[in-house]
């Protein structure tokens, strides 16, 4: 009877911490070229291997907090093997309206150059849209791989370096996604940050498989129950 009564509040407790532990979606990937402003695009550059890659993770409005990609394949695919001094970013766009004109860059540091007005966006958006023409696997030798547009700062034709912009972090750190307004020309607070782990996994918020603070709370709150419980009956059983 009593070990039926501690399997009944081990079982709460469990339930208790799982319940605050937020579940993951997966996402899908494209690599067919047909990027267009909405959707976001990840690239990723390995120092020392030929090529970089750029792959599309779908739609920006779709985004879910803890939602996961795996990218392996696809890094298998290019001959990208993730380790010492790997990169990665994430940009996008939407061009819904004269009045909804938002563009979408990681950063791992600091916040994004604001960009204000149409011309402006315009810039942006064909540069991104550029990128976006060439999904998948892109050899450093051809100059419009991920590399030589996102990152070295010595080629004068690389879509976003030219406007000084550099979204990648090390594989292995957040990198934090912002959202900047033409209309407004204020970047707004971050969203939730990218992850991208050297077995290729790419995460967009917290990791679920982690417990939150509020769930180490409860977990705690029901060890302690566990414990007040087993103490009332031992005090019954004498």
């Amino acid at each position: 009877m009593k070990s039926q009564f501690y399997r009944a509040a081990i079982l709460t407790a469990l339930g208790l911490a799982g319940a605050s532990v937020q579940a993951q979606s997966v996402g899908t990937v494209s690599v067919n070229g047909t990027y267009a402003p909405g959707d976001l695009l990840v690239g990723i550059y390995q120092p020392g291997d030929p090529n970089t890659t750029v792959l599309d993770i779908g739609s920006v409005s779709s985004l879910a907090n803890g939602e996961t990609w795996s990218l392996g394949s696809y890094l298998t695919t290019a001959g990208i093997t993730l380790g010492a001094g790997a990169e990665y970013g994430v940009i996008g766009t939407v061009n819904a309206s004269s009045s909804d004109k938002r563009i979408y860059l990681t950063q791992a540091s600091g916040s994004p150059t604001p960009v204000s007005g149409t011309a402006n966006f315009n810039t942006y958006n064909s540069a991104i849209g550029t990128i976006g023409g060439y999904e998948g696997p892109q050899p450093l030798s051809g100059g419009n791989d991920w590399y030589n547009n996102t990152i070295n700062t010595a080629n004068s034709s690389g879509q976003l370096v030219n406007l000084g912009v550099n979204p990648n972090a090390f594989v292995g750190s957040p990198d934090l996604l912002y959202t900047l307004q033409a209309r407004t020309g204020t970047p707004e607070t971050p969203d939730l940050s990218f992850n991208l782990n050297d077995a290729g996994t790419l995460t967009y918020g917290t990791v679920s498989a982690v417990p939150e603070p509020a769930s180490y709370g409860l977990i705690a709150a029901a060890g302690l129950l566990i414990v007040s419980l087993r103490n009332k009956l031992s005090r019954k059983q004498a």
